[in-house]
């Protein structure tokens, strides 16, 4: 009995402790949650262990709970072997840069601190390496405004579908034909531009759209990932330039004239990324056995597999509603249709309690009123959603197969609508 009861107390402090947030961060916490954990642990064994008599039951008490000790961290010794290690970008970059005419991409937010412009874009007509969870770093030739588009699409001053996003929007982690531009632009084959860009939210993504829509745009296409969205909008509204966009009418930078500007400033960035990058390898050299000890101390890989956080966000719907309400004005003062792509994030699958409240919101939202409203979420559902994201991570983008079957479920739900 004492033994059973042994082994349902340990294993019920183990599961505290390797779930205890302060194990996956630095300084005084972590170390008073090993000292606690240790001390209760050590305790509550030995006064369980002075009520046994029997030696063969202490015996095998122990050799049970080592057992399962010694178990977690073997398996943790294999998943350290079996994590196969990813080049880093900025390697990646520096080793192409030698060769070829080569950048990265430079999200738009990485310029926050820049107070005579805000870019919305890359460098333009530039092999552009983009991310990496597929595999392989994927890219693209920017057009000549820096985004992910042919150039020739520019050349046609009408636009059918244009495409306004974050980095799902602007292709991550997949080439050319499988983002969902070059999705949407060869099943329609209708002139398609996508404006979208990394880590946009959506005060960015207005900017975008004043700088960018025009008379001769028929679609515009808002996606809308609820993985960090309305997390962006705080941030955003601090930057002096972009609160701009929201709250001056006619207000512009005229960033189509200032591209040249554009690339100076990204290149720049660049440049301090990648001393940054050393000086952070530098110190790593120095503090890599430590974290790496610390980190196969807690259990680091194990608990990532196993163990699911959950995922909370902000309930600041009014200010999203707030900015897609201009952006639909601007839409329709240009004579445009404006369409809204709600884009599931890998943790409402595998979330047990995952919290809905934003999405009712937003799906009630669009569901009373005469805009579009496409809900990827369900298509999702439908799909084995799971098998849909790359990484199978909190975070992940989509596969090529989760971007084909959500490019392709937008041109015939807009086309069942419309009629392009």
């Amino acid at each position: 009995m004492f033994s059973l009861l042994q082994v349902i107390i340990n294993s019920l402090i183990l599961y505290k402790f390797f779930t205890n947030k302060y194990l996956d961060i630095e300084g005084d916490k972590f170390y008073h949650v090993i000292i606690t954990y240790s001390i209760i642990f050590i305790s509550l064994n030995l006064i369980l262990l002075s009520f046994h008599k029997n030696n063969k039951i202490l015996t095998y008490s122990r050799i049970l709970f080592f057992s399962f000790i010694f178990s977690m961290y073997l398996f943790e010794t294999f998943l350290r072997f079996q994590t196969n290690e990813i080049i880093s970008k900025y390697d990646y970059y520096s080793s192409l840069k030698k060769n070829s005419n080569v950048t990265l991409a430079v999200p738009p937010m990485y310029h926050f601190e820049n107070k005579e412009l805000f870019s919305l874009s890359g460098i333009a007509n530039t092999r552009t390496i983009l991310c990496n969870e597929n595999g392989y770093y994927s890219e693209y030739n920017s057009d000549r405004y820096g985004f992910n588009n042919p150039d020739y699409v520019w050349e046609d001053t009408s636009t059918t579908f244009l495409i306004i996003g974050d980095s799902f929007a602007h292709g991550a982690c997949v080439n050319r034909p499988h983002d969902l531009a070059s999705v949407i632009r060869e099943k329609t084959k209708k002139n398609t531009k996508s404006i979208a860009y990394g880590d946009n939210g959506p005060l960015i993504e207005l900017a975008s759209l004043i700088e960018f829509v025009t008379k001769e745009t028929k679609f515009v296409l808002w996606f809308y990932y609820e993985g960090n969205d309305l997390e962006g909008i705080e941030k955003e509204k601090e930057n002096q330039i972009l609160i701009k966009y929201l709250n001056q009418k006619q207000y512009s930078q005229k960033i189509k004239n200032r591209q040249s500007e554009v690339d100076s400033a990204a290149k720049i960035i660049i440049e301090n990324e990648i001393a940054r990058t050393k000086q952070q390898k530098k110190k790593q050299i120095g503090d890599g056995l430590l974290n790496q000890f610390k980190s196969f101390l807690r259990l680091g890989l194990l608990r990532d597999s196993f163990i699911i956080r959950k995922i909370t966000h902000p309930k600041n719907t009014n200010e999203l509603f707030n900015i897609i309400s201009y952006a639909k004005k601007i839409t329709s003062d240009y004579g445009s249709n404006f369409v809204f792509i709600y884009l599931p994030e890998f943790s409402r699958y595998t979330q047990k309690s995952y919290d809905n409240f934003n999405y009712i919101k937003i799906k009630e939202k669009f569901e009373n009123s005469d805009t579009l409203f496409i809900d990827a979420n369900n298509l999702f559902l439908k799909n084995n959603a799971i098998s849909l994201f790359a990484e199978q991570k909190p975070g992940s983008h989509y596969t090529i197969e989760g971007y084909e079957l959500l490019g392709n479920f937008i041109t015939s739900e807009i086309n069942e609508k419309f009629k392009y």
